[in-house]
């Protein structure tokens, strides 16, 4: 992603601009002002006539300037991926190289194993949306949610935790589980893989040492991820009557939502068959490309816009971003494996 289109990054650039149209605009205004009262005085113009003109081209000039700042308050990105299901074996289709694809599979395949529950509901009423329109419609869709979500929260928490490096300074929060109940209670995926090994039967033989933290760990059966969020002082994560999880920061509020209802999308042609070996008209009805959306919104506080101070605790937004941009849109992927040249490749050798 363009460096100028990232939120901090857009901001403080366009901030710096607003200050240099200022002291332009002073000693632009100091000079036709000289230049203006002599010609007054030259002509015996009306002073009130020039107060009352001069005032108006004032006010008109703060609001188009304020309202060139103000606007760029509020900024919304929207990330586009995908994800295809085989449908024949329920199951998401390994992409090899595509992040997104990729941690989504091992997701479901790790939480199948130690909640049969989910198992259950994901087979019992499956994302068979090709066949029909299923209203209301079926559960496992929201697990897929629960898994998107997941996926944003996890790549979210190792981004912060890099980004700000251990030890971490007194200015900083470190959100533990503990602190975001009404995220918690909502994802599954979330609860079952942050839960502490302790409490988990997957777990049981694994020796309990008191000086000892695991971040990640994987056994047969079951897979653990520590979850923490490290923001700046004071920060707070909430979930929305609208669903969404919102971070709220002293600087900015970002909200941050996954968007799935069982769309399809189109991949490039010739990809499934050469690239994930996917042969005959059959076998490409029974995997399904589903379109996934990770939705942000981003709206600075008016306070910020003033300060020059404190960014750096805060320019982590723009790398998360361009991660996220990275790990989940299509162009991205395509771009990432040259697809446009190796499908040129493919027809060239074909002729």
């Amino acid at each position: 992603m363009e460096k100028n289109k990232l939120p901090v990054s857009n901001l403080l650039l366009s901030r710096t601009k607003f200050i240099e149209l200022i002291i332009v605009a002073i000693f632009l205004g100091f000079g036709i002002s000289l230049t203006s009262s002599s010609i007054t005085v030259i002509t015996d113009f009306k002073p009130m006539v020039g107060i009352y003109i001069g005032g108006v081209i004032c006010i008109l000039s703060v609001i188009y300037i304020s309202s060139q700042v103000f606007v760029r308050r509020k900024k919304g990105y929207l990330y586009k991926g995908f994800f295809i299901l085989n449908e024949q074996e329920n199951k998401i289709v390994k992409i090899e190289g595509y992040d997104l694809s990729e941690t989504i599979r091992e997701y479901f395949e790790t939480a199948f194993l130690e909640n049969k529950d989910l198992k259950h509901i994901w087979d019992c009423d499956s994302l068979n949306l090709q066949d029909e329109l299923k209203i209301p419609e079926p559960r496992s869709m929201d697990i897929i949610r629960e898994a998107l979500e997941y996926f944003l929260l996890d790549k979210l928490s190792t981004h912060l935790t890099d980004y700000f490096k251990h030890p971490f300074e007194k200015n900083i929060s470190v959100l533990q589980r503990k602190d975001i109940p009404s995220v918690l209670l909502t994802n599954r995926f979330l609860e079952l893989f942050s839960k502490p090994i302790k409490d988990r039967a997957a777990f049981l033989e694994i020796e309990q040492e008191e000086d000892v933290e695991w971040y990640i760990l994987d056994v047969e059966g079951g897979t653990y991820r520590k979850f923490s969020l490290v923001l700046p002082y004071k920060s707070k994560v909430i979930r929305t009557n609208k669903g969404e999880i919102e971070i709220k920061t002293h600087k900015f509020d970002i909200s941050m939502k996954v968007n799935f209802d069982g769309c399809n999308t189109v991949l490039p042609a010739g990809f499934e068959e050469h690239y994930l070996s996917i042969y005959g008209f059959e076998n490409s009805l029974a995997n399904v490309v589903y379109q996934v959306e990770f939705d942000f919104h981003i709206k600075f506080n008016i306070t910020s816009l003033f300060s020059s101070f404190g960014w750096k605790d805060y320019k982590w937004i723009d790398t998360f971003l361009n991660s996220i941009d990275n790990s989940v849109t299509k162009e991205s992927f395509f771009t990432k494996i040259n697809w446009t040249t190796v499908a040129t490749l493919i027809k060239c050798l074909n002729k």
